[in-house]
């Protein structure tokens, strides 16, 4: 049913980047059963939507959820919970 309402790969990015506040893109992608290109891609349009944000630390690039994405991460959450 979430299927027919929304794509389900960015929602369960979303999801997923609430676990922990340092997460990296292969990580990520490993999580939610996608290809580290097409995580990169959704995680680059929440980073110009202003959902996510990018820290490099040495050769590694955490990515975060902003506020912003922290509450719509949530009420993703509730609309899959309920479906």
């Amino acid at each position: 049913m979430t299927e027919l309402f929304m794509h389900i790969k960015p929602v369960h990015i979303l999801i997923a980047l609430q676990s922990s506040s340092e997460n990296y893109a292969s990580t990520v992608a490993k999580i939610v059963d996608c290809t580290y290109s097409h995580t990169m891609k959704i995680l680059e349009a929440f980073h110009n939507d202003g959902m996510v944000s990018f820290e490099k630390k040495g050769r590694v690039k955490f990515v975060s959820l902003t506020d912003k994405g922290k509450i719509i991460a949530k009420d993703f959450e509730k609309i899959v919970n309920k479906l």
